[in-house]
């Protein structure tokens, strides 16, 4: 069995997002797929082997030179909530586990984002006071 058909065998979906995902492609954009890998994916330099030839596959079927494809698995939460937020579906095989996996991500975020918002305002008071002390 080809590599490219195989990791398409462990995925659960795949996502655009990034500039093509919102219409703001350039001459130079890359294209940007998240993967939600079921739990039998292959691990390590297989895992790398499989997701670069599948980036070199849709590369070459879009006709561009930049694929880049991270793993929601192993991200952290801000980005698998902007990857929701922004993405749109291209290749769902299991409904019950993306709406889990969704669920999951958006309520962590929803506990998280009083705490986010602190965090912003503290980091921006912190840059508005070194400005004024100039």
């Amino acid at each position: 069995m080809k590599p490219y058909l195989r990791i398409i065998l462990i995925l659960l979906l795949h996502t655009f997002f990034g500039s093509y995902s919102s219409s703001k492609a350039g001459p130079i954009s890359d294209v940007d797929i998240a993967l939600l890998l079921k739990g039998n994916a292959p691990e390590g330099r297989e895992l790398i082997h499989e997701e670069d030839y599948l980036a070199y596959r849709i590369g070459k079927i879009l006709g561009i030179n930049e694929v880049d494809l991270i793993d929601l698995n192993s991200q952290k939460l801000i980005l698998c909530h902007n990857v929701l937020k922004t993405g749109r579906l291209i290749y769902d095989a299991d409904t019950a586990i993306r709406i889990r996996f969704e669920t999951r991500v958006i309520s962590s975020f929803c506990d998280f984002e009083p705490t986010l918002r602190f965090m912003e305002r503290f980091h921006l008071q912190g840059i508005i006071k070194r400005c004024t002390n100039l």
